[in-house]
């Protein structure tokens, strides 16, 4: 565990895990380690634990029950994204604050493999290129610049299991944990 993130009066607040050397564990594991099929909220190595990268990705399943991510389908209601507007990363030292500006079905493809978002023209050309998907909501006037950081929350999309259902906040605040 090496973060926590939530969304006010949602259901969404877990620890964030990684674990070096297997992309996958944390999707089939709970986070002391047991097996378990809902899994937990991760990230992959890919992106680094202090959420410094351009584009920071954390999946976690669509469960039946309500659990883990499955509230980000959700967000495809107007009412909905309009009455969430913060997402909330606590890291030992600091706590960040990412305003929601997209919500939206995506393909299956792997973001941080199919994109190099620490190059600035796909970082611009990505975000340039969200349309106006079907249960798609956006706040363009908070699209990302080149040199933002951005948490993407990645889940199954209800309507179909074969494409990824994913909300969005570019960092907007950082506060320092005062000792």
């Amino acid at each position: 565990i090496y973060a926590w993130v939530t969304i006010p009066d949602t259901d969404i607040s877990y620890a964030v895990l990684q674990r070096e050397g297997d992309e996958e564990y944390y999707s089939k594991h709970s986070e002391n380690g047991a097996y378990y099929s809902g899994g937990s909220i991760f990230s992959q190595s890919y992106n680094r634990k202090d959420f410094s990268d351009p584009m920071t990705v954390l999946y976690g399943h669509n469960l039946r029950n309500g659990r883990m991510f499955a509230q980000l389908n959700d967000f495809s209601d107007a009412e909905v994204f309009e009455a969430h507007r913060y997402i909330y990363v606590y890291l030992p030292d600091r706590m960040l604050v990412y305003e929601i500006f997209a919500a939206y079905p995506h393909s299956n493809e792997h973001l941080l493999l199919c994109h190099d978002f620490t190059d600035p023209q796909q970082f611009a050309d990505y975000f340039a290129s969200l349309g106006e998907a079907i249960n798609a909501n956006y706040r363009r006037d908070l699209f990302p610049q080149a040199g933002d950081r951005v948490l993407t929350l990645s889940t199954c999309y209800r309507q179909n299991r074969m494409q990824r259902f994913l909300l969005q906040g570019v960092l907007t605040e950082t506060y320092d944990v005062v000792k």
